[in-house]
This record gives structure tokens, C-alpha cells and sequence, in this order.
């Protein structure tokens, strides 16, 4: 590989993020080392829109069941049914569409979340407003024995690590 080139990749990509590939590859050679970024690359590219769609249909499950039991959208706003960190992020949703000078509207709101603010509905403080009740209409495909807050739990947050990763091409 052209030096200058691989200079002026280093400059635009990090020494630092470089660095990374040539100690897991253990080579020092420009050309193995940006040829496996781009490959990483390639294969986050290719897991992002079925993790983009598995984050919108979970959110929009959640939301369903949710809308439907307490016969609202707006069931975020429910006193006391989420704790302060949850309630946090409903705020600065609302605030960043307010900001946008959008409508506030339960479809923008819930869109405006995080995939964190939805993996921390799975936390055992969630059980008795959430998976006791509704874990069914949330999940009414999956096989009964496999619809447990503790188990999804794990696997949703597994999820969601591996998702960060491959957002930001790590």
C-alpha cells in the first residue's frame, strides 16, 4: 500500500483505531491492517438495518401493549410508573421535539427514545408494571417458556451491546 495514502488513512480513520486492528491481527502490515477495516466495516454495514429493525419493532411492541392496557399512548406519562432515569429520557425526548418545533406527539416521543431507554425497561423494577402483565402481548410469538424478564433481559442487553459496537463500526 501506497505510504502516503496509508498516512492519509491514518489521518481521516486514527492512528489510535489503526492501532487497534494491528494488535488484534498481530501485523504491522498497511495493507492486511485497512483491508480488515474495511471488511469490518462491510459486515457492520450489512447487521445494521436487521438491529435497526429489531430495535423498531421491540420499541413499537412495547408501545402496543403498553397503549392498549392503560387505553392511552401517552402511557409514559403515567404517575409513577417510570422511575427517574426512564423519566429522564421522556423528558429530553419531548424537549428535542419541542426544540425541533415538531408536534408532540406519542408516534415522535416514543421514535425519540433510545434503544437504552427500552433495554432498561427489562430490569427486575419493570416486572410487576410490565412483565407480569404483558410480556404475552409483547412477545406473542415467542413460546411461553422462553418469556422471562430475567432471560430476555440478558439477551436484549447482549443485544444491545452488540449493537453499539456495530453502530459505531467497532
Amino acid at each position: 500500500m501506497n505510504k502516503k495514502l496509508y498516512e492519509q488513512l491514518e489521518l481521516s480513520i486514527s492512528k489510535t483505531r489503526l492501532n487497534e486492528y494491528s494488535k488484534i491481527l498481530k501485523t504491522q502490515d498497511k495493507k492486511i491492517i485497512f483491508t480488515y477495516y474495511i471488511l469490518n466495516s462491510e459486515i457492520a454495514k450489512s447487521l445494521y438495518i436487521p438491529l435497526q429493525n429489531l430495535e423498531v419493532a421491540l420499541r413499537n411492541s412495547i408501545h402496543n401493549a403498553l397503549t392498549t392496557y392503560y387505553k392511552t399512548e401517552h402511557w409514559y406519562d403515567i404517575e409513577d410508573f417510570l422511575l427517574h432515569n426512564e423519566l429522564k429520557k421522556i423528558t429530553e425526548a419531548k424537549n428535542k421535539i419541542a426544540r425541533a418545533k415538531k408536534e408532540l406527539t406519542a408516534d415522535r416521543v416514543i421514535s425519540e427514545l433510545s434503544f437504552g431507554f427500552w433495554t432498561s425497561l427489562f430490569s427486575k423494577t419493570y416486572d410487576q408494571k410490565i412483565w407480569n402483565k404483558h410480556t404475552k402481548q409483547i412477545f406473542p410469538n415467542m413460546p411461553k417458556k422462553d418469556r422471562n424478564r430475567r432471560v430476555l433481559s440478558s439477551k436484549i442487553n447482549t443485544i444491545r451491546y452488540f449493537r453499539n459496537r456495530i453502530f459505531h463500526f467497532e
